[in-house]
Protein backbone atom coordinates (compact mmCIF):
# COMPACT_ATOMS: atom_id res chain seq x y z
CA UNK A 1 0.00 0.00 0.00
CA UNK A 2 2.66 2.38 0.88
CA UNK A 3 4.12 1.86 -2.60
CA UNK A 4 1.27 2.46 -4.74
CA UNK A 5 0.56 5.54 -2.45
CA UNK A 6 3.69 7.00 -3.48
CA UNK A 7 2.64 6.76 -6.69
CA UNK A 8 -0.75 8.60 -6.04
CA UNK A 9 1.39 11.46 -3.78
CA UNK A 10 3.31 11.92 -7.49
CA UNK A 11 0.50 12.48 -9.40
CA UNK A 12 -1.08 14.72 -6.87
CA UNK A 13 2.32 16.93 -6.57
CA UNK A 14 2.54 16.75 -10.63
CA UNK A 15 -0.71 18.37 -10.85
CA UNK A 16 0.64 21.43 -9.22
CA UNK A 17 4.19 21.60 -11.10
CA UNK A 18 2.74 21.15 -14.93
CA UNK A 19 1.52 17.32 -15.29
CA UNK A 20 -1.21 18.21 -17.27
CA UNK A 21 0.21 20.42 -19.51
CA UNK A 22 1.18 17.89 -22.04
CA UNK A 23 -2.11 17.34 -22.28
CA UNK A 24 -2.85 20.09 -23.76
CA UNK A 25 -0.65 19.38 -26.60
CA UNK A 26 -2.30 16.39 -27.52
CA UNK A 27 -5.58 14.76 -28.50
CA UNK A 28 -6.49 13.44 -25.40
CA UNK A 29 -9.84 14.55 -24.53
CA UNK A 30 -12.47 12.50 -25.18
CA UNK A 31 -15.70 14.06 -23.51
CA UNK A 32 -14.71 17.78 -25.11
CA UNK A 33 -16.66 20.80 -24.05
CA UNK A 34 -18.09 19.84 -20.14
CA UNK A 35 -21.25 21.75 -18.06
CA UNK A 36 -20.52 24.04 -15.41
CA UNK A 37 -24.15 25.86 -14.57
CA UNK A 38 -24.92 26.99 -17.79
CA UNK A 39 -22.15 27.87 -19.51
CA UNK A 40 -19.67 24.97 -21.27
CA UNK A 41 -16.22 24.74 -20.39
CA UNK A 42 -13.51 23.21 -22.34
CA UNK A 43 -11.35 21.35 -19.55
CA UNK A 44 -8.11 21.67 -22.00
CA UNK A 45 -8.61 25.61 -21.80
CA UNK A 46 -8.90 25.22 -17.85
CA UNK A 47 -5.57 22.72 -17.85
CA UNK A 48 -4.06 25.66 -19.69
CA UNK A 49 -4.85 28.23 -16.66
CA UNK A 50 -4.01 26.12 -14.00
CA UNK A 51 -0.57 25.37 -15.79
CA UNK A 52 -0.04 28.95 -16.67
CA UNK A 53 -0.65 29.64 -12.45
CA UNK A 54 1.35 26.70 -11.38
CA UNK A 55 4.32 26.88 -14.26
CA UNK A 56 5.89 30.17 -14.55
CA UNK A 57 9.35 30.14 -13.40
CA UNK A 58 9.26 33.65 -12.02
CA UNK A 59 6.77 32.74 -9.45
CA UNK A 60 7.37 31.86 -5.98
CA UNK A 61 5.01 29.82 -3.62
CA UNK A 62 4.34 27.88 -0.64
CA UNK A 63 2.17 25.56 0.79
CA UNK A 64 0.99 22.54 3.26
CA UNK A 65 -1.27 20.06 3.22
CA UNK A 66 -1.92 16.35 4.90
CA UNK A 67 -2.27 14.05 2.80
CA UNK A 68 -5.21 11.56 3.34
CA UNK A 69 -5.77 8.00 3.05
CA UNK A 70 -9.21 6.26 3.32
CA UNK A 71 -10.52 3.29 3.00
CA UNK A 72 -13.44 3.47 0.72
CA UNK A 73 -14.18 -0.20 0.82
CA UNK A 74 -14.80 0.12 4.53
CA UNK A 75 -16.58 3.11 5.34
CA UNK A 76 -14.19 5.87 4.13
CA UNK A 77 -11.89 4.75 6.98
CA UNK A 78 -8.71 7.16 7.67
CA UNK A 79 -5.57 4.90 7.01
CA UNK A 80 -2.72 6.96 6.89
CA UNK A 81 -2.29 10.61 7.34
CA UNK A 82 1.21 12.00 5.60
CA UNK A 83 2.52 15.87 5.73
CA UNK A 84 3.42 17.56 2.68
CA UNK A 85 4.64 20.61 1.93
CA UNK A 86 6.04 22.51 -0.94
CA UNK A 87 7.98 25.88 -1.77
CA UNK A 88 9.17 26.76 -4.74
CA UNK A 89 11.20 30.15 -5.20
CA UNK A 90 11.96 30.37 -8.44
CA UNK A 91 14.64 27.62 -9.81
CA UNK A 92 14.94 26.38 -6.45
CA UNK A 93 12.57 24.27 -4.26
CA UNK A 94 12.44 22.30 -1.20
CA UNK A 95 9.65 19.76 -0.42
CA UNK A 96 8.86 17.58 2.46
CA UNK A 97 6.61 13.78 2.09
CA UNK A 98 6.23 12.46 5.29
CA UNK A 99 10.15 11.76 6.83
CA UNK A 100 11.62 12.91 3.28
CA UNK A 101 13.15 16.40 2.73
CA UNK A 102 14.17 17.64 -0.59
CA UNK A 103 15.88 20.55 -1.26
CA UNK A 104 16.84 21.82 -5.03
CA UNK A 105 19.25 24.50 -6.48
CA UNK A 106 20.23 25.06 -9.66
CA UNK A 107 23.16 22.73 -9.29
CA UNK A 108 22.28 20.79 -5.94
CA UNK A 109 19.93 18.20 -5.31
CA UNK A 110 19.91 17.50 -1.22
CA UNK A 111 17.53 14.24 0.33
CA UNK A 112 17.44 13.83 3.62
CA UNK A 113 15.78 10.46 4.85
CA UNK A 114 14.82 11.35 8.88
CA UNK A 115 13.78 7.43 9.74
CA UNK A 116 17.31 6.05 7.88
CA UNK A 117 18.78 8.65 8.88
CA UNK A 118 20.84 9.14 5.34
CA UNK A 119 21.85 11.98 3.30
CA UNK A 120 21.94 12.17 -0.31
CA UNK A 121 23.96 14.20 -2.17
CA UNK A 122 23.69 15.06 -6.35
CA UNK A 123 24.24 16.95 -8.89
CA UNK A 124 21.59 18.78 -11.13
CA UNK A 125 21.92 18.25 -14.81
CA UNK A 126 21.27 21.28 -16.38
CA UNK A 127 18.75 19.38 -19.22
CA UNK A 128 17.30 17.38 -16.46
CA UNK A 129 16.95 20.88 -14.66
CA UNK A 130 15.49 23.07 -17.47
CA UNK A 131 12.62 20.28 -17.90
CA UNK A 132 11.77 20.30 -14.42
CA UNK A 133 11.44 24.23 -14.58
CA UNK A 134 9.30 23.94 -17.03
CA UNK A 135 6.88 21.58 -15.44
CA UNK A 136 6.75 17.58 -15.35
CA UNK A 137 5.36 16.87 -18.59
CA UNK A 138 5.84 13.18 -18.34
CA UNK A 139 7.01 12.82 -22.02
CA UNK A 140 9.38 9.73 -21.52
CA UNK A 141 6.06 7.82 -19.86
CA UNK A 142 3.57 9.01 -22.61
CA UNK A 143 6.36 7.53 -25.49
CA UNK A 144 6.18 3.92 -24.00
CA UNK A 145 2.57 3.96 -23.36
CA UNK A 146 1.48 5.24 -26.52
CA UNK A 147 -1.47 8.28 -27.40
CA UNK A 148 -4.20 7.62 -24.62
CA UNK A 149 -7.51 9.08 -24.49
CA UNK A 150 -8.25 11.46 -21.27
CA UNK A 151 -11.89 12.02 -20.43
CA UNK A 152 -11.93 15.03 -18.65
CA UNK A 153 -15.13 17.20 -17.84
CA UNK A 154 -15.73 20.05 -15.60
CA UNK A 155 -18.61 21.66 -13.21
CA UNK A 156 -18.87 24.60 -10.93
CA UNK A 157 -20.62 25.01 -7.16
CA UNK A 158 -21.04 27.29 -4.59
CA UNK A 159 -17.92 29.49 -6.17
CA UNK A 160 -15.88 25.98 -6.62
CA UNK A 161 -14.93 24.39 -10.07
CA UNK A 162 -14.18 20.71 -10.49
CA UNK A 163 -12.13 19.58 -13.07
CA UNK A 164 -12.55 15.72 -13.06
CA UNK A 165 -10.16 13.12 -15.33
CA UNK A 166 -10.19 9.77 -16.08
CA UNK A 167 -7.59 8.07 -18.32
CA UNK A 168 -6.33 4.65 -19.49
CA UNK A 169 -2.95 5.43 -19.19
CA UNK A 170 -2.93 4.24 -16.02
CA UNK A 171 -5.39 1.97 -15.21
CA UNK A 172 -4.31 1.85 -11.57
CA UNK A 173 -6.14 5.05 -11.35
CA UNK A 174 -9.95 5.32 -11.12
CA UNK A 175 -10.40 9.37 -11.11
CA UNK A 176 -8.87 12.24 -10.31
CA UNK A 177 -9.94 15.52 -9.04
CA UNK A 178 -8.67 19.16 -9.10
CA UNK A 179 -10.63 21.59 -7.43
CA UNK A 180 -9.66 25.11 -7.35
CA UNK A 181 -11.12 28.79 -7.39
CA UNK A 182 -12.88 29.99 -10.98
CA UNK A 183 -11.29 33.15 -10.57
CA UNK A 184 -7.65 33.21 -9.12
CA UNK A 185 -7.24 29.73 -10.42
CA UNK A 186 -5.69 28.20 -7.30
CA UNK A 187 -6.00 24.81 -6.27
CA UNK A 188 -7.78 24.12 -3.23
CA UNK A 189 -7.95 20.59 -2.81
CA UNK A 190 -6.96 17.77 -5.11
CA UNK A 191 -8.97 13.81 -4.84
CA UNK A 192 -7.24 10.59 -6.13
CA UNK A 193 -9.24 7.60 -6.33
CA UNK A 194 -7.65 4.30 -7.40
CA UNK A 195 -8.17 0.74 -7.41
CA UNK A 196 -6.56 -1.37 -4.83
CA UNK A 197 -6.34 -4.31 -7.21
CA UNK A 198 -5.00 -2.49 -10.64
CA UNK A 199 -6.31 -5.34 -12.67
CA UNK A 200 -9.98 -5.20 -11.36
CA UNK A 201 -12.03 -2.17 -12.93
CA UNK A 202 -15.47 -2.52 -12.68
CA UNK A 203 -18.99 -0.40 -11.85
CA UNK A 204 -20.67 -3.27 -9.50
CA UNK A 205 -20.58 -3.30 -5.77
CA UNK A 206 -17.09 -4.29 -6.01
CA UNK A 207 -15.94 -1.05 -7.27
CA UNK A 208 -16.02 0.32 -4.26
CA UNK A 209 -12.78 -1.16 -3.75
CA UNK A 210 -10.56 1.34 -3.78
CA UNK A 211 -8.17 3.88 -2.18
CA UNK A 212 -8.92 7.70 -1.61
CA UNK A 213 -6.18 10.31 -1.29
CA UNK A 214 -6.94 13.63 -0.52
CA UNK A 215 -4.88 16.89 -0.10
CA UNK A 216 -6.64 20.11 1.14
CA UNK A 217 -4.12 22.51 0.29
CA UNK A 218 -3.03 25.48 2.32
CA UNK A 219 -1.20 28.72 1.05
CA UNK A 220 1.08 30.69 3.65
CA UNK A 221 4.27 33.10 3.45
CA UNK A 222 7.55 31.83 2.05
CA UNK A 223 9.29 30.76 4.96
CA UNK A 224 12.30 33.32 4.60
CA UNK A 225 15.11 31.38 4.45
CA UNK A 226 16.67 30.77 0.93
CA UNK A 227 17.35 26.84 -0.17
CA UNK A 228 20.80 27.71 -0.43
CA UNK A 229 20.94 28.70 3.15
CA UNK A 230 18.78 25.57 4.65
CA UNK A 231 21.32 23.22 2.54
CA UNK A 232 23.86 24.82 4.59
CA UNK A 233 22.47 23.84 7.78
CA UNK A 234 22.56 20.20 6.25
CA UNK A 235 25.81 19.75 4.85
CA UNK A 236 29.30 22.08 4.11
CA UNK A 237 32.17 22.10 2.10
CA UNK A 238 35.30 21.17 3.98
CA UNK A 239 38.34 21.08 1.58
CA UNK A 240 36.60 20.39 -1.06
CA UNK A 241 34.24 17.77 0.42
CA UNK A 242 31.18 18.16 1.61
CA UNK A 243 30.40 17.01 5.35
CA UNK A 244 27.32 16.62 7.67
CA UNK A 245 26.65 19.76 9.83
CA UNK A 246 26.62 19.04 13.65
CA UNK A 247 22.46 19.01 13.28
CA UNK A 248 22.96 15.62 11.71
CA UNK A 249 25.69 14.33 13.03
CA UNK A 250 25.49 10.18 13.02
CA UNK A 251 23.69 10.54 9.16
CA UNK A 252 25.21 8.56 6.59
CA UNK A 253 26.43 11.03 3.67
CA UNK A 254 26.04 9.59 0.20
CA UNK A 255 27.72 11.68 -2.20
CA UNK A 256 26.80 10.46 -5.91
CA UNK A 257 29.41 9.70 -8.40
CA UNK A 258 28.33 13.01 -10.34
CA UNK A 259 29.90 15.11 -7.39
CA UNK A 260 32.60 13.01 -7.12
Amino acid sequence: MKRKGNIVILVLILSLTGFFALATGRNWFGLGMNQGGNEERDPKEEIKKLVAKYGKLDTSISLKADILLYDRENKDILKETTPFSYERMKNQAAGQLGYLFTYITDSLSVQVDTVNKMITVSKIIQDVNAGLQKGLTLDQYLSQTGEKELKAIVTESKGIRKLSMESVADPRIKRSTLYYSPVSYLIIKAEIEWWKDAMFMGENEEAKRTWLTVMEYKYQPLSGTSIHDKIKNIIRPENGIFQTTNAYKGYQLIINDSLK
